[in-house]
């Protein structure tokens, strides 16, 4: 039996471990297969991102961002952000090469042209917030969904003020279930941007999204019960 314990330092979710006795507003889970690594560290990343939001609900925020690099995957750096711009005419003739060429590669259906051109524009010109939206909607047509999320991602580390990134990094992140890293972008944007009109609409989202993942983590062990023929999980789910 494993415990997903809101409340911990950092809370476990494989092989029973808690790193407290303090087990209040806790979840008991069936047992991730010891074979199964795949979960193990999804269990994990998930753990540490969650103590993450509660750093930022304190506002906590530097210790937040070191949790939150400890789990993400590592994308090349990019340059010093100029001022964002969504207009083509306000960029360098580079990036206008590197546009043109995504353009003809989309219209074309060509996946090698169009994404080899929008990953260099999103690393060269992160500036130009189409052009991560155009890679990230590019990378979701040609079945990479991760490499959209990550691009995404970063262009919204870059540029956390802008609401045209954070809007789809959130479709994205719901699309493949992952509540919990919905729930950390759109409370950051809420605490760093507290005069911005959507600032309560993306807090109330960020509470909602955390408590879908809880809801929808007691529904999947409580399956998984039912699965295994296990009466004595199925009781303390329902407790």
């Amino acid at each position: 039996m494993s415990l997903f314990c809101i409340g911990l330092l950092i809370s476990f979710l494989f092989v029973g471990q808690a790193e407290s006795q303090n087990q209040t507003n806790c979840i008991k889970i069936p047992e991730v297969s010891l074979g199964n690594a795949e979960a193990i560290e999804r269990n994990r990343r998930v753990a540490v991102l969650i103590q993450a939001d509660r750093l930022i609900q304190s506002n906590n925020l530097a210790e937040a961002v070191k949790l939150q690099q400890s789990v993400k995957k590592t994308l090349p750096n990019v340059a010093a952000p100029n001022p964002p711009t969504r207009n083509v005419d306000n960029l360098a003739s580079g990036a206008k090469v590197y546009w043109q060429n995504a353009e003809e590669g989309l219209e074309a259906g060509l996946s090698t042209k169009s994404l080899i051109a929008l990953e260099k524009l999103s690393d060269n010109y992160p500036e130009f917030i189409t052009g991560h939206i155009k890679f990230a909607e590019a990378s979701l047509r040609w079945n990479q969904p991760d490499k959209a999320i990550q691009t995404l991602d970063r262009a919204y580390g870059i540029y956390p003020d802008r609401v045209d990134l954070l809007e789809p990094l959130l479709k994205l992140l719901i699309s493949k279930k992952m509540e919990v890293e919905a729930s950390i972008a759109s409370r950051q944007f809420a605490l760093n941007y507290p005069e911005h009109p959507d600032a309560p609409k993306y807090k109330k989202l960020a509470d909602d999204y955390m408590n879908q993942f809880i809801n929808d983590f007691k529904n999947e062990s409580f399956i998984s019960a039912i699965i295994s023929g296990d009466r004595k999980i199925i009781a303390e789910i329902n407790d």
